[in-house]
């Protein structure tokens, strides 16, 4: 009897190994699954050949273009739908340091390159190389036998062959295989595009919130003999060259010759078809002459762009798009980039046939004489040819990346992938391959092959170590600054093409940095209203940012950063005219505050970002690489931020400096969010509210307001008190000029000073930013000479411009301080420009011993800068020729001449500075008589102890305010000085702490050396027992002297006046206090 519990058979297991192409297809339908991605895509074999394509299925879910999430790409952060139930300021400090804010840019890739970056994460290099090898032989095998000539049904629509390069029965077999969505794309191709009418976009791109409407009918195009003599004319008084219009008519009998163009015509002889005309000009570019036709040209009021209507929206992949495959691609090894064009591209396309006579040209020969050719390609400037290209260039794009597996991404026709480094060869290959097997033709002298960095139109592209990282090329610089300089000089208009080059070398500066200006330029090329001032302020400004080198963008580091930021908050208010800055207690540090007294008159949303750029400017520092996340509650200043512009143009003006002031901060991530007015903690210290919960214990810091925001485009010189402007603008030297400079340097300087003249050089300044173009050879031979020469040099030190390597300066800089550098180059200005009137055409340094005697014979004050001359002997590394005796006897005589004539010592006490406090409020000089008061109490030097912010940090602490002193004049080591509250005994007027913090509310009210020395010399007067003109070093004395009488301990006062030695005290007392110093010696 057979057992019911019999041993179950084992499982049988599969016999031999999978193929090769099996095991691919196994790995890459895994690799979909786990992105996610196998709804919307999947892969097949057919005829041997391994495809990824959409889905039936998924229908409009595929996406293609290069979407991306603008608000966190462009670091704005919606914070406020998360904090809807937080009504208090107390409440969103609790809840938004509990949140979770920095999140990595969501930049999303087409469907189908999602799904080549998720394949090659699931498979090795090798199987990527045999799978493009594969599909390569399969498809040669497959498609490489058709015939290209034979007419072909297509969903019961006939494609006629017609003679183009395109293989239109293999592309009709590869848009069904790979399911491309632009199925039409065949019939354009056969037929010829559409100039005019609805653009169709082949279902690629998105609807366009602003589609652009056609204006007038292609049937309202017509031609009248009036509008031909209007159009010679037009181009006899705009393009009547005749070296660029034989560049024309060699181009154009190219064409024809290709049999891409008819023509040309003389007037006489314009075939009757032809029902529209528009000028045809060339355009000299750094390595050729493109034509392009003026289709914004009126003719009886109607223009051919204007009969085109567009839906959608056409979408460019950003070079953030490349740092995420990159990113995807990280731990698969070192990665490459290659990069390919396309020949001749716009020509490439055929165009209808009734859009062909519609689009026709006329343009001049080297004679002058007016031709017509018709045009059988897209032409350059039409509207719709980007949209038709575009069309294009994602269907050779969706090829690569179905067929070859390739992440390719295409910018117009630059086609560029990145790729593992032992893959990228092969896929370089597969892309050449499948141009080829379509008809596409390629430029292959422009072809860059897979390397680690590759320069994308302009921009330097880098994939090292497992970053990427963008710069601005110098050529490409300098391209810019040529061709921004002749729309400057109205040499040239701003046309779509310098649009676009401005518009993406600012992907090499951080966020939204140069956004702005390059706006203007978009609106002005695409024919909107722009005014003719706007338009030269945003080239100006273009020019400063590309007038030196950038430093790269790191792009990789925005899209890894996930570090919880460091939160602060900020506002403005007109009503008290103050900006406050807050940053609640976070990563050890304790809660803190600033705020600036500005006027009440500044316009509220450029208050807005300079309080935007306070927080940056002393909060950036305190938690060391972390973002630094900034709430405002004006939605006018975020969404300026976001655009990176803004109609306004002090608020446009105040957005441009902000963004490079953050690009200058190179490792800085900075983000913006909003909140309500109500739950604002900066809310109440901008009021004058210091009586709140969030404020008890925070401590008080100096607002450091950023430099861009003293501009005067900013509209705020209100900002700034009346008497120290105004004696700014009458005090402010002359600018050095290039004319003196090169006639003292170079002989014969005629077509150098000529260049300059013409690039509207005048000035050093001028001439350090400026970019020589088209010089003749002996003119850069002159160009060098004064370069290098030290006149040069020293004239940049003069206008306080860099001369030697950004290391170098800096380190130069950090030697002496900025009071001292700027004494430095005020005498050297005042020599140079005696040494140009008395000395003309003749060299200065180095400086000879009978200038030396000549200039202090010429004026006795000059004497003073002799000592300074010889510094910049040093730093320019000169010889110094005037160290003779005769000369030093001179300078000596003169020296003791002008001591004999200087004023006596005036010693200002304790009892002086009641008297000029009293005199400096009756006048409302609130700030001055601050000052007075903390540099008596702390007896400080007044030009770079006190005037320099730069060099003092100032904070409170209960009853007392402690000096921090960066750097004083005989110690390498910050000084620590404090003094205490002595409302009680001298008066609130008196108190070190009350002018200490007039001092920081009136930060931005800045007071130079020269103001305050004459309002100085202006209250003394009035005191009766004052003889002699007081200066800065007055209160300093009278504290010493106060000191010493007041029988406090030498080595004390030594501490408090930060000597060198203990005798140099002697020099700040006056006859009493050195008679009761001595007694109590002996």
């Amino acid at each position: 009897m057979a057992s019911n519990n019999q041993i179950p058979s084992p499982k049988r297991r599969r016999g031999g190994r999978r193929s090769k192409m099996n095991e691919i297809l196994r790995k890459a339908k895994q690799a979909l699954i786990h992105a996610r991605l196998a709804d919307l895509v999947e892969v097949v074999a057919f005829q041997g050949i391994l495809v990824i394509r959409p889905r039936l299925e998924a229908g409009p879910n595929i996406t293609y273009g290069y979407p991306s999430a603008r608000q966190s790409v462009y670091n704005i952060i919606h914070a406020e739908d998360r904090a809807s139930d937080v009504s208090s300021p107390a409440e969103h400090i609790e809840w938004a340091l509990q949140q979770q804010f920095i999140e990595p840019p969501r930049v999303e890739l087409p469907s189908m390159l999602q799904a080549t970056v998720a394949v090659q994460n699931e498979l090795p290099p090798e199987d990527i190389n045999w799978l493009r090898a594969n599909n390569k032989l399969k498809l040669h095998s497959w498609l490489g036998t058709t015939k290209c000539g034979q007419e072909i049904a297509y969903k019961s629509r006939f494609i006629r062959p017609t003679l183009s390069n395109w293989k239109l029965d293999r592309i009709i077999e590869l848009v069904k295989v790979t399911r491309f969505r632009d199925e039409d794309i065949v019939f354009d191709l056969a037929l010829g595009f559409p100039l005019t009418g609805v653009i169709p976009d082949g279902g690629l791109f998105p609807v366009s919130p602003k589609p652009k409407i056609a204006r007038h009918s292609p049937q309202d195009l017509h031609l009248t003999t009036p509008a031909l003599k209007a159009l010679h004319s037009y181009l006899i008084n705009n393009f009547d060259n005749p070296l660029m219009n034989e560049a024309i008519v060699e181009d154009v009998h190219n064409e024809v010759s290709l049999l891409r163009a008819i023509g040309p015509f003389s007037l006489e002889d314009i075939p009757a078809a032809v029902n529209f005309i528009s000028p045809l000009f060339a355009v000299q570019q750094h390595d050729k002459v493109r034509l392009i036709s003026n289709y914004s040209y009126r003719t009886s009021g109607v223009k051919l762009n204007d009969t085109a209507t567009i839906y959608h929206k056409v979408q460019f992949p950003r070079l953030l798009h490349v740092a995420e495959v990159s990113r995807k691609l990280q731990h698969r090894g070192p990665q490459t980039i290659f990069r390919s064009d396309h020949k001749s591209a716009y020509r490439q396309l055929p165009i209808k046939c009734e859009d062909a006579w519609r689009a026709c040209g006329m343009f001049l020969t080297a004679t002058s004489e007016p031709k017509v050719v018709v045009p059988l390609r897209c032409p350059f400037g039409a509207v719709a040819s980007v949209s038709n290209y575009l069309r294009l260039s994602e269907m050779i794009t969706h090829f690569s990346r179905s067929l070859g597996w390739i992440n390719q991404l295409a910018y117009m026709d630059d086609f560029f992938a990145v790729e593992h480094t032992l893959s990228g060869n092969g896929a370089h290959d597969f892309f050449l391959f499948i141009n080829h097997l379509i008809g596409a033709e390629i430029k292959r002298e422009k072809d860059v092959p897979p390397s680690s960095s590759v320069v994308l139109l302009g921009l330097l592209v880098d994939l090292v170590e497992g970053k990427v990282r963008v710069a601005l090329t110098d050529d490409r610089r300098k391209s810019l600054r040529s061709a921004l300089t002749s729309v400057l000089l109205r040499e040239s208009q701003v046309d779509s093409k310098l649009a676009g080059k401005v518009s993406f070398a600012c992907e090499a500066l951080y966020g939204r940095a140069g956004r702005g200006p390059a706006r203007v330029l978009i609106r002005k090329a695409l024919g909107i209203e722009v005014s003719d001032e706007n338009v030269r302020s945003a080239v100006k400004l273009l020019l400063d940012i590309f007038s030196s080198s950038q430093t790269c963008n790191d792009l990789s580091a925005r899209l890894l950063n996930t570090r919880s930021p460091y939160i602060c908050y900020t506002d403005a208010a007109t009503s008290s005219g103050k900006i406050a800055v807050y940053a609640p207690p976070q990563l050890n540090l304790p809660a803190q505050f600033s705020v600036v007294q500005t006027s009440s008159s500044g316009h509220i949303n450029v208050l807005e970002l300079i309080g935007i750029g306070i927080a940056l400017e002393t909060f950036h520092t305190m938690a060391a690489n972390r973002p630094l996340l900034i709430f405002s509650d004006s939605r006018v200043a975020e969404h300026a931020l976001l655009k990176g512009s803004s109609t306004s143009d002090a608020l446009g003006l105040a957005v441009h400096s902000l963004w490079l002031r953050v690009a200058s901060l190179h490792q800085l991530q900075f983000y913006i969010a909003h909140v309500s007015s109500s739950a604002n903690p900066a809310d109440a210290p901008s009021r004058g509210d210091y009586n709140t919960p969030w404020l008890r214990g925070a401590v008080k810091l100096p607002g450091i307001v950023p430099a861009w925001a003293v501009d005067s485009g900013l509209g705020l010189q209100s900002l700034f008190s009346t008497l120290s402007r105004l004696h700014q603008m009458s005090h402010r030297s002359p600018p050095l000029l290039v004319a003196p400079l090169i006639l003292g340097i170079i002989k014969n300087p005629t077509k150098l000073l000529d260049a300059l003249r013409l690039e509207s050089v005048f000035t050093v300044r001028d001439l350090w930013a400026w970019a020589p173009r088209g010089l003749s050879r002996s003119s850069e031979i002159r160009w060098q000479i004064l370069t290098t020469h030290p006149d040069f040099k020293a004239a940049l030190l003069a206008e306080d411009l860099p001369f030697l390597p950004f290391q170098e300066h800096s380190l130069l800089l950090a030697h002496l301080s900025p009071t001292t550098w700027k004494s430095y180059r005020s005498a050297l200005k005042c020599f140079l420009l005696w040494h140009w009137s008395h000395f003309p055409r003749t060299t200065i340094f180095p400086v000879s011993s009978n200038a030396i005697r000549s200039f202090i014979t010429t004026k006795q004050a000059h004497v003073r800068y002799v000592s300074v001359i010889k510094k910049i002997h040093e730093i320019l590394s000169l010889r110094i020729n005037f160290d003779d005796p005769l000369t030093n006897l001179m300078v000596k005589g003169a020296l003791k001449v002008l001591n004999q004539r200087r004023n006596p010592k005036v010693f200002l006490s304790f009892r002086h500075l009641r008297g000029i406090v009293d005199i400096a409020r009756s006048n409302n000089l609130i700030l001055f008589s601050a000052l007075c008061v903390l540099g008596y109490s702390f007896g400080l030097r007044i030009p770079s102890e006190l005037l320099d912010v730069s060099n003092r940090d100032i904070l409170f602490s209960g009853s007392s305010v402690y000096l921090t002193l960066h750097r004083r004049k005989n110690s390498s080591v910050p000084s620590h000085l404090h003094r205490s509250c002595t409302c009680s005994s001298t008066g609130s007027d008196l108190c070190p702490v009350e002018a200490a913090r007039i001092v920081v509310d009136h930060q931005l009210e800045s007071i130079s050396l020269s103001t305050f020395n004459r309002l100085l010399k202006h209250c003394s007067k009035a005191l009766p027992d004052i003889s002699g003109h007081a200066s800065s070093h007055a209160f300093r004395r009278g504290f010493t002297t106060d000191l010493v009488l007041a029988n406090v301990p030498g080595s004390t006062i030594d501490k408090f006046g930060g000597w060198k030695s203990s005798t140099t005290k002697l020099h700040y007392l006056n006859r009493c206090a050195r008679k009761c110093l001595q007694s109590k010696r002996h």
